[in-house]
């Protein structure tokens, strides 16, 4: 948004506008880590070679300030049914390697994991790595796991320390959660500028066992 209050096209907005792409929508793609180093954007369609299941949209939330970026509402679940964000509106934050939720949140999760917390990190110990349950993050009625492997950073070998990728991103009225790197090396987003929703999918890394 510009200082008089307007709000500046973005890059898609402008493909969009002058007849580049058909369709105002860009798809986001990441692969694990361990798996290769690189991903995908998709400006003006959906790369769907790399998907394993349709694409379900929500709208962006109304909650602000998430709203004025790609937000959605959540709830965030550990195991079967330990609630850890009982409801809340985040962001989705390409920019970001890691899933960052609110102080009350992260000590629910902390409490749940048994993890220990050094240098803001959460550290497990291999015994309670096995014992990890998937986190699940619903959306739009739907449940988008991640696996214990999912939520621990990429580890060099099976001596590195096990570090999970889940941190605390404090109070924050309005922004509960960001859903970075590790949600993206899991799922498919699709931004659709026009009909302001976010859409998510299964994509061929959502349930590899490595990161």
């Amino acid at each position: 948004m510009s200082s008089d209050g307007k709000l500046i096209p973005t890059v898609l907005d402008n493909l969009y506008s002058q007849g580049i792409i058909s369709s105002p929508l860009l798809g986001v793609y990441f692969m694990p880590k361990n798996v290769g180093t690189s991903g995908l954007l998709s400006f003006g369609d959906v790369r769907r070679t790399v998907l394993t299941s349709d694409v379900r949209y929500v709208p962006v939330t109304t909650t602000s300030p998430a709203n004025n970026g790609w937000g959605v509402d959540a709830t965030i679940v550990y195991g079967s049914n330990m609630p850890i964000l009982s409801f809340g509106s985040g962001i989705l934050d390409t920019g970001s390697d890691r899933i960052s939720i609110s102080r009350d949140a992260f000590q629910a999760y902390m409490f749940a994991t048994r993890a220990s917390l050094r240098d803001r990190r959460l550290y497990l110990t291999e015994p309670l790595y096995n014992e990890l349950q998937p986190l699940s993050i619903l959306i739009g009625g739907q449940s988008y796991k991640l696996s214990p492997n999912a939520q621990i950073r990429a580890r060099s070998s099976s001596d590195s320390p096990i570090i999970l990728v889940v941190q605390n991103r404090g109070p924050g009225p309005g922004i509960d959660f960001s859903l970075g790197a590790p949600f993206f090396q899991r799922y498919y987003v699709v931004f659709n500028s026009e009909s302001n929703e976010v859409g998510f999918a299964s994509h061929i890394h959502t349930d590899s066992t490595t990161n």
